[in-house]
C-alpha cells in the first residue's frame, strides 16, 4: 500500500486514508533540500514519513531563526497556515537528514477539512502544538541567555538523531541560533571547559 503504516496509525478513516493515497505523492529528498522556501506559494501540505525537516524564519536583515523540528507523522504548521489563507511562506524548511516525506495538494487539504472531521483534527492539533511551540522559541531568544539556548538546542539534536556525537559545524549552529560563528565557537568553548561537551573536527560530543 502506498501509505505507509505511520500515516495509518494518523486516521482511523478507510475512505480518508484511500484519498491521500490517491491524491498524493510520496518524495525521498536527500538531506540538506530546501523542501518550502521563502516567498513561495505551498502547493502541497508535508507529512514527514521518515527522516527530520528543521523549519526557520527569516528576518528584515536576511538572517535566520530555527523555530522547530517536523518529526515523523507531523505536518509544518507554518505551511498549513499559508494554505488556510493563500499566503506566501514566511519560512523556509529543510531536511536535516535524507526523508520521505508525503505531499498532499493543498486543494484537497482545504476540502477534507469539511468532510472529514478526523483531517480537522489533525490540522488544529497541529497549528495549537506549533504554536505553543514558537512561544517557547521567542520565550528563549527574548529572556534566555545565548548558552543556554544552544545548549537546549544541542539537547534536542542529540534526542532527534539518537546519539550524543552531533555532526554539526559552529556555522550551522550560529545561523540556526540567530547568532555569530565566533559568539558560538566562544560559548562552545566554555562548555568544553565545564566539561559539558567535547569539541572535535566537524563533531561535537556531550558529555
Amino acid at each position: 500500500m502506498f501509505v505507509s503504516t505511520r500515516i495509518e496509525d494518523l486516521f482511523s478513516n478507510k475512505t480518508l486514508l484511500k484519498e491521500i493515497e490517491e491524491v498524493s505523492s510520496m518524495v525521498q529528498f536527500d538531506a540538506d533540500t530546501e523542501i518550502v522556501t521563502y516567498h513561495q506559494y505551498p502547493k502541497a501540505i508535508p507529512i514527514v514519513v521518515e527522516g527530520l525537516v528543521k523549519v526557520l524564519r527569516e528576518d528584515n536583515d536576511g538572517g535566520q531563526l530555527f523555530l522547530y523540528y517536523i518529526n515523523h507523522n507531523e505536518t509544518c504548521a507554518m505551511t498549513l497556515k499559508c494554505a488556510l489563507t493563500s499566503a506566501a511562506s514566511s519560512i523556509k524548511a529543510v531536511t536535516v537528514q535524507s526523508s520521505k516525506i508525503v505531499l498532499i495538494p493543498v486543494q484537497y487539504s482545504n476540502e477534507w477539512m469539511v468532510t472529514y472531521p478526523e483531517w480537522n483534527t489533525f490540522i488544529i492539533n497541529s497549528l495549537s502544538y506549533r504554536f505553543e511551540e514558537v512561544l517557547l522559541t521567542l520565550d528563549e531568544v527574548m529572556f534566555k541567555k545565548l548558552d543556554d539556548r544552544l545548549f537546549k538546542y544541542l539537547q534536542e539534536k542529540s534526542l532527534h538523531f539518537e546519539t550524543k556525537i552531533l555532526q554539526i559545524s559552529h556555522q550551522e549552529i550560529a545561523d540556526d541560533l540567530h547568532s555569530s560563528r565566533e559568539v558560538i565557537s566562544r560559548i562552545l568553548k566554555q562548555l568544553e571547559k565545564r566539561e559539558i561537551l567535547v569539541l572535535g573536527r566537524g563533531k561535537i560530543t556531550l558529555m
